[in-house]
């Protein structure tokens, strides 16, 4: 690897989780966050945890993180045995401005249930993109592009897309102008939704939507915002 020193972390693990039934059940509460949704959980999780790093400036760098585990559930029913799902998450930095994450979720006699991948590009200064493509088996097979360019400091100028491969359908499109000043970025732009035909048969008109934000720069972890504000 352009004769920079590489090394290989092998993690195995093992995870016990108990969580009693809670006495209000998921399906009484409005769901507001994660918390909302705990069940009752009697779990042993079984992963194996790769990284392959190479050095890079004054320390190391992770080319390859591959977590891949297991849940056993002690709760489960039916003649399947303990074994659930078995889930995959991956990051990857193949090499120069490239990232690509995926994860999957897979039932031992089903087969894959979920697939979901995000790849990044860019070129310092000058533009970056994001491409996505999420699978649900029997519900959503979804692909993602987005595109910014930085032409000039302080401007960018950015489009997107969502396209729905399971009914062949145009999702939205859309983009944005943002403007960088000394402690806050303002963004405004627009998106389009294309009308469709729903499975029940109920048809959807066309939307327009209005996409503005403003937020600080100077305060810690508030310079990426979510694209679409609206």
């Amino acid at each position: 690897a352009d004769g920079r020193p590489m090394r290989h972390i092998l993690e195995p693990y093992l995870n016990y989780t108990f969580n009693p039934e809670p006495n209000v059940l998921p399906d009484e509460l409005y769901q507001f966050d994660n918390i909302d949704t705990l069940t009752e959980e009697n779990r042993i999780r079984l992963g194996v945890r790769n990284k392959l790093q190479a050095k890079r400036e004054d320390g190391p760098f992770s080319l390859i993180d591959l977590d891949t585990f297991a849940d056993l559930n002690f709760n489960h029913e039916g003649d399947k045995g303990l074994r659930e799902k078995v889930y995959v998450k991956a990051e990857t930095h193949p090499g120069g401005r490239v990232q690509i994450d995926f994860d999957a979720r897979i039932d031992p006699d089903n087969g894959l249930e979920a697939f979901n991948s995000q790849m990044w590009l860019s070129q310092e200064r000058t533009w970056s993109s994001k491409l996505e493509y999420r699978f649900i088996k029997d519900e959503s097979t979804l692909y993602i592009a987005d595109l910014t360019l930085h032409p000039v400091q302080n401007w960018s100028y950015n489009v997107f897309g969502r396209y729905e491969g399971q009914d062949s359908r145009l999702q939205e499109i859309g983009g944005y102008i943002q403007r960088g000043l000394d402690c806050l970025k303002v963004r405004l732009g627009t998106g389009y939704m294309p009308g469709y035909t729903r499975s029940d048969g109920l048809e959807m008109d066309p939307e327009w939507h209005v996409i503005f934000g403003l937020w600080l720069t100077a305060m810690p972890g508030q310079d990426d915002m979510s694209r679409h504000m609206k």
